[in-house]
């Protein structure tokens, strides 16, 4: 492995790693702060939150529940992790996104671990060309993929992908380290292996795409290294049955159509065709790309052209045969991009794996001085977004009619904080152009200013998109043996906050958004131990002698709500999307003891 003590051609020397250590635990600190603050969002949070809450209250970490019904739109993995983070934390906000969080510092150290094999790697392969120390390029790597939209966002919101990523990214460096190997003649079976039962539990995170992505950019990589035998083992396929067998048999022991469901409905559908109306244009994922990898992605394109002229002595063999690790991370960004994009179902979160990739094709390029001067092109991009988003702090009161009145005060304190600091950090990064440490540390700075800025944004809109408001003023009024039921509406941060199941009453199952429900809702809504029934089953209870029941109708539902009227039942809360109605109830002091903790409403 490469080392060198004298830096050249703007390297970086060993000790010099320590000022990116110390930022690096910066970044953390930064990405974490407030990350609890604000409540879970309807209805992808909420929904995983109360599966993952579910999970922890019963024990049953095999087969997922939500509402009491068993949830099979997606696998346990990571509902495990954040049943086991709210076993030690309890059912709050924090536990709930503490695992997503993690997996993304667990995917920038690989990547940084990564940068580091593959820098003292290229050293022999690639020429004996001037770098910085392996140990600098790790660290910058990691840092890059921590400070970057995606990376944020995803890293504080209760999903699966920055779990599935990690798992996808450890078979894709494992897949390399494989290929390498044989290529070096010096092959390790144990790779093969673990890339293997990566891709295993990245299938009990999220399904077969944990598969599919992978070898996707590892088999044409293997191919044209003529090292494709490197990717099979029977170890290793053993070791992903091994991982995936147990569960897939305990669940369809209890579903016996589990299996069907997967392939079919959630992954083959999911992929050729619109029928989970998630298609979109063949030009989805561009903007997407730019804006989650920003600013990397503006000095991702500014580098590539001088960085291929700079080693480029030949024609395209030679390029490509010199360069193999550019071959690598430009399949790792490209393939993925592509197959999504000709994917029937798209949503933004699928290309976060394509993430670290960028971050490593980055250091690929800053490894000369003239590569870090191109890479403070995205400098100026930095300070134009800078100069737009404190120009729009002004108009933004005018869009109050788009708006929603209490957004608009924080969304312009957002926008002028991190409209600031990219200012400030646009211009370190110019007059830092040629330290490859300074201009990575200034264009991170926009990104760690967000959840600063934009939490008082971020729990404002929690008042618009979560009921935990809503719980709070009708806890008062909520007995152990409080019947709870939802008519044609089910909000699923309710039974989060609740802290318990409720009946819904439904045309068809919809209103759970789980596609299993929905095709299987004449099933349930006839068993007695259901919490999901018919809009029948509603009418019975309001005319016999119920127990104390409180209902939640939708705010535009005004039939049903003058129904419950008719009925004998008060209104006692409401906000946007719900109003809630009691009968049989009194008010109760002081709230219950099984309520969530009441934090207060954020200043408008």
């Amino acid at each position: 492995m490469e080392s060198s003590t004298v830096p050249q051609n703007g390297s970086l020397p060993r000790r010099d790693t320590g000022l990116l250590v110390i930022w690096a635990v910066v970044v953390v600190v930064a990405l974490f702060i407030h990350i609890g603050d604000y409540p879970l969002y309807d209805a992808d949070e909420g929904r995983n939150g109360e599966v993952a809450r579910e999970m922890a209250d019963t024990n049953d970490f095999v087969l997922p529940h939500l509402n009491g019904l068993p949830y099979l739109d997606k696998p346990i993995v990571f509902y495990a992790a954040a049943a086991a983070s709210m076993k030690l934390l309890g059912p709050t906000e924090t536990a709930a996104r503490i695992p997503s969080f993690l997996f993304m510092l667990l995917s920038a150290a690989l990547t940084g671990w990564f940068a580091w094999r593959m820098e003292g790697w290229r050293g022999r392969a690639e020429g004996g060309m001037t770098a910085p120390s392996p140990q600098a390029s790790g660290w910058l790597a990691g840092i890059i993929t921590m400070a970057m939209p995606f990376s944020l966002a995803f890293s504080r919101t209760v999903i699966f992908d920055s779990t599935l990523t990690f798992f996808m990214v450890l078979a894709i460096v494992a897949f390399w380290c494989a290929i390498e190997g044989r290529v070096e003649q010096h092959p390790a079976r144990g790779w093969t292996a673990l890339a293997w039962a990566a891709m295993a539990l990245g299938v009990l995170t999220k399904g077969p795409v944990a598969i599919l992505v992978p070898l996707l950019i590892a088999l044409p990589y293997g191919l044209w290294r003529r090292a494709a035998r490197s990717l099979f083992s029977i170890v290793g396929l053993l070791l992903f049955a091994l991982i995936v067998a147990p569960w897939v048999a305990a669940v369809s022991r209890k579903i016996p159509d589990f299996l069907h469901y997967v392939l079919v409905t959630e992954t083959a559908a999911r992929l050729a065709t619109s029928e989970l109306r998630r298609t979109g244009p063949l030009w989805y994922f561009i903007p997407y790309l730019l804006g989650g990898a920003f600013p990397w992605a503006i000095a991702l394109i500014a580098g590539v052209p001088g960085g291929v002229r700079e080693r480029w002595r030949g024609g395209w063999r030679q390029f490509l045969r010199e360069n193999p690790s550019f071959v690598f991370l430009t399949l790792w960004i490209a393939l993925p991009f592509l197959f999504f994009s000709l994917s029937q179902s798209k949503r933004p979160q699928y290309i976060l794996p394509v993430i670290p990739a960028v971050a490593l094709l980055i250091v690929w390029l800053w490894r000369k001085e003239d590569g870090i001067l191109r890479g403070a092109v995205s400098a100026g991009v930095v300070l134009a977004i800078a100069g737009l988003l404190i120009a729009a702090a002004a108009f933004i009161p005018k869009l109050s009619q788009h708006l929603n009145e209490p957004l608009v005060g924080p969304a312009q304190v957002a926008a002028v904080g991190i409209g600031l600091v990219a200012f400030v950090g646009g211009l370190l990064a110019i007059v830092f152009r040629h330290s490859r440490r300074f201009l990575v540390i200034a264009l991170t700075l926009p990104i760690l200013e967000i959840p600063l800025a934009a939490n008082a944004l971020l729990q404002a809109i929690g008042e618009t998109r979560s009921t935990r408001t809503l719980v709070t003023e009708i806890s008062r009024w909520v007995r152990p043996d409080t019947r709870l039921i939802a008519i044609r509406e089910y909000e699923s941060t309710l039974p989060f906050y609740l802290h318990r199941p409720i009946d819904v009453a439904s045309e068809d199952g919809s209103e759970l958004t789980s596609n299993y429900m929905l095709r299987h809702f004449a099933v349930w809504s006839l068993r007695p131990d259901s919490s999901l029934h018919s809009m029948a089953w509603s009418r019975r209870q309001l005319e016999s002698c119920c127990p104390p029941t409180m209902f939640f109708v939708r705010t535009k539902d005004l039939p049903m709500q003058r129904t419950l009227y008719g009925f004998g039942a008060r209104q006692i809360a409401e906000n946007e999307k719900l109003v809630v109605f009691a009968r049989g109830l009194s008010r109760r002091r002081p709230p219950i003891t099984r309520m969530p903790p009441v934090r207060p409403r954020p200043n408008r």
